[in-house]
């Protein structure tokens, strides 16, 4: 059974708020995004792309074991289906991992944190 995310995204950056600061009601509903997914999850990290795309990291769990995750939305909060499966990429060989941090590189490439049971490392 799918839970809801335990948490409402609301961004503070430009796809979440006007420039006045209030909610940007184009982004997602009404201003926020909520994605089910997972029997459980945590997110721990957030990027924006160059081309306005976000991404989120943490973990899912599935299988009974944690597994790190990366979600990626469009700039107006719809998740991107074109990466992982639907928006959502969660990586079933990082057992007990989490993504800690996202960033992207000069060329545009997704550089990953993770930290886990065996210790820490890079994707």
């Amino acid at each position: 059974m799918k839970r809801l995310l335990p948490f409402l995204m609301i961004l503070l950056c430009k796809p979440g708020f006007s420039q006045d600061g209030s909610l940007d009601t184009t982004f997602g509903h009404t201003g926020l995004v909520t994605t089910q997914f997972g029997r459980g999850n945590d997110l721990q990290c957030m990027t924006v792309q160059n081309d306005g795309k976000i991404l989120i990291g943490g973990y899912a769990i599935s299988s009974n074991a944690l597994h790190g995750t990366i979600i990626r939305y469009n700039v107006d909060g719809t998740l991107d289906g074109s990466f992982g499966s639907g928006g959502v990429d969660t990586l079933s060989e990082l057992n007990y991992y989490s993504i800690t941090s996202i960033k992207i590189n000069s060329n545009g490439k997704i550089v990953a944190a993770i930290d886990g049971y065996n210790g820490y490392g890079l994707l």
